[in-house]
């Protein structure tokens, strides 16, 4: 007789389940591991130059503009909740 859990699953079942999403996981997270160290090495090279560091953060300050979760919280007050801010 197999054994199975609540679910109505085996182990192996489990097992197999786990593995696989275990090699999803990693396949998506190494998907793109190359581009982050090469990025990685400009950030380090760049933060060697700290003249060029300095100006790439106040320049970066700069451009940020408005605050993005300004926007994103009056909508969900619009079109979700249906309050006006400050309610």
């Amino acid at each position: 007789m197999k054994e199975t859990t609540r679910t109505g699953s085996s182990a192996d079942e489990i097992k197999q389940a786990f593995l696989d999403n275990l090699h999803y996981a990693l396949g998506r997270t190494l998907a793109d591991y190359q581009a982050y160290l090469e990025a990685q090495e400009k950030v380090s090279a760049l933060w060697r130059d700290q003249r060029a560091w300095t100006r790439a953060s106040i320049l970066n300050t700069a451009r940020m503009g408005k605050f993005s979760s300004d926007h994103s919280i009056r909508d969900y007050c619009d079109r979700v909740w249906k309050i006006k801010p400050g309610q």
